[in-house]
């Protein structure tokens, strides 16, 4: 798969061709995707139900045994996506250029769209790094934390999941666990009836 960086964000040469390549390199598991969620042919229309349908496999009963997020398949299929994806970026990034460049012939750059183009560009870039730094020292904290408090709760944790206290989400507890993490370290959470939200 060819790729080069465009505008911002890498993308593949060939998007038609990128597609044929991921076909073959991860074929079980587009057919198990495809299957589960009655999909078409992966092609340039659908592949963002692809990318969905990668994710919801996690909670299917018809999930593979060895499918988790360190899975070669799933790895290979999301770094496909994650670049895939970014033709879409580099296209709203151009708009709002030319919008920018549109406004700019009457009147000067003003913060609020400059600040709008930089929060869509990656952090490496040169706008979007100033306008970090132009924030850097307006940043204020929501809430205390306590460094110490979170650092013992990850590590009596880690691998032997809170179940007496918070709900498990098996193959992809990330999220719950980061937000158990924050809020044993002061970060007060919002609490829902539901567990999976």
């Amino acid at each position: 798969m060819l790729m080069v960086k465009q505008i911002s964000y890498i993308v593949f040469l060939q998007m038609k061709m990128s597609q044929y390549d991921i076909k073959a390199k991860v074929p079980n598991l587009l057919a198990i995707l495809a299957d589960e969620h009655d999909l078409a042919d992966l092609s340039n229309i659908n592949w963002s139900d692809y990318r969905d349908a990668m994710f919801m496999l996690f909670d299917s009963e018809n999930k593979p045994a060895d499918y988790n997020e360190s899975n070669p398949n799933f790895i290979t299929l999301r770094a496909f996506f994650d670049i895939y994806e970014n033709a879409d970026k580099n296209s709203e990034i151009l708009e709002k250029a030319k919008s920018i460049n549109y406004t700019r012939i009457s009147t000067p750059l003003n913060a609020e769209l400059k600040e709008e183009l930089a929060l869509m560009l990656p952090y490496t870039e040169p706008l979007a790094q100033e306008f970090i730094e132009s924030k850097e020292h307006s940043i204020v904290p929501y809430a205390s934390y306590n460094v110490t408090s979170a650092i013992n709760y990850a590590n009596k944790y880690a691998t032997s999941p809170n179940t007496p206290t918070y709900y498990y989400f098996s193959n992809g507890d990330c999220a719950n666990f980061t937000s158990q993490i924050l809020e044993n370290a002061g970060v007060s959470q919002i609490v829902y009836d539901n567990v999976a939200k």
